[in-house]
Order: structure tokens, then C-alpha cells, then sequence
């Protein structure tokens, strides 16, 4: 008689040397930081990137105005025509709404954020647009 039992042995995983389930819960633990911090930086980089059309916005209609004084001095009243400003292309649409001896409404519009944005001598900057 034999006092060696042989105990059962375990059957080899499908995956030698690699456990299923554990790379399940990193794998997904991984997604869930990765969706909290775009959640967290998504806000972030949109509202810098509206910042900065307005900016860039605000900085084409102050060049049109600037240019509409020198018109109006040289010409007696305001001009309808950006091509009569000799001004350098703008960035995205920029428009002169209206003009006349009194004063003129231009307005500007950033396709990529649809940040729109209106500048007359009488309201200043403005979201509204001029009438």
C-alpha cells in the first residue's frame, strides 16, 4: 500500500500565464480615467478656442474701424466696401453691415466656434446685430 495520494491538479488556463478578467478591469478602469479627463479638458480647450476667435473677432473690426476713420476723412463719410479699406484678408467672414455719413456697422463670424460679433461707433462691440 501507498501512502502517495495524488492530489487533483487545476486544468491549465486558455491563457498561459495571463488572467482574462484582471485585464477586463484594467482595460476598463483605463477608459474610465481616459473619459474623466476628456470630460474635464473638453470644456477647457472649447471655451480657449471661442476666447480666441473672439479675440481675433474683436481685433479684425477694431482694423476696420481704424480704417473706416481714415475713409471717412480722406472721402467725407463711411464706406460699404472692405475692398475700399485695403485691409489684409480677415480670417473668416467680416462684413461692413452698413454706412453712411453718420457712422457705419460692421460684423465679423467665426465659422469654426459660430461666434458672430458686431461693432459700430455708436453701440461699441456688441453680440447683437446692427441695424
Amino acid at each position: 500500500m501507498s501512502l502517495y495520494v495524488e492530489t487533483p491538479t487545476r486544468p491549465d488556463p486558455p491563457y498561459p500565464g495571463r488572467r482574462p478578467h484582471r485585464a477586463a478591469v484594467v482595460g476598463a478602469g483605463v477608459l474610465i480615467v481616459l473619459g474623466l479627463a476628456s470630460a474635464v479638458t473638453l470644456p477647457v480647450v472649447l471655451k480657449d478656442r471661442a476666447s480666441s476667435a473672439a479675440t481675433s473677432l474683436r481685433e479684425q473690426l477694431q482694423q476696420v474701424a481704424s480704417a473706416q476713420s481714415v475713409w471717412k476723412t480722406a472721402h467725407g463719410s463711411y464706406t460699404t466696401q472692405l475692398s475700399d479699406l485695403r485691409m489684409r484678408e480677415p480670417d473668416g467672414d467680416l462684413a461692413i453691415v452698413r454706412a453712411d455719413d453718420s457712422g457705419f456697422c460692421a460684423g465679423a463670424f467665426d465659422e469654426e466656434t459660430r461666434t458672430a460679433l458686431f461693432y459700430s461707433a455708436a453701440a461699441g462691440f456688441s453680440s447683437t446685430a446692427c441695424t
